[in-house]
Formats: C-alpha cells, structure tokens, sequence
C-alpha cells in the first residue's frame, strides 16, 4: 500500500525552511518511511517559496 501527501498548501508559502523540513520529516516517520510519498495535499500554491518546495524534497532525501 502507498499513501501520496499531505503537506498542506499553506505549508511552502507560509512556514520557514526549518519548518517545512521538520514537518515532512515528521510525516515520513508517522508513516513508518515506507509506502510514503511525500507531496502536497493537493497542489502547489502560486505563492510558494522555492526554498520551502527544497526542504521538502530534501527533507524526504534524507530520511
């Protein structure tokens, strides 16, 4: 079984790097590490920060 998201929109235009990173970080060990793919909830906001959109893709290489 795999489970895709769930970083909400808000997440990437609004927190910090730190945040975000610890947020996936988070979510990846709720989810035990595997079977997760991290994504947004739903999509991308307009308004997110790149660097935000890289902590979460490096949150998830880290792991």
């Amino acid at each position: 079984m795999a489970i895709l998201g769930d970083v909400d929109s808000e997440t990437p235009a609004l927190d910090t790097p730190g945040d975000v990173k610890r947020y996936v970080q988070n979510l990846i060990k709720e989810f035990g590490g595997q079977g997760y793919m991290v994504s947004s909830g739903r999509d991308l906001p307009f308004n997110a920060k790149i660097e935000n959109v890289q902590a979460m893709v490096t949150a998830a290489h880290e792991i």
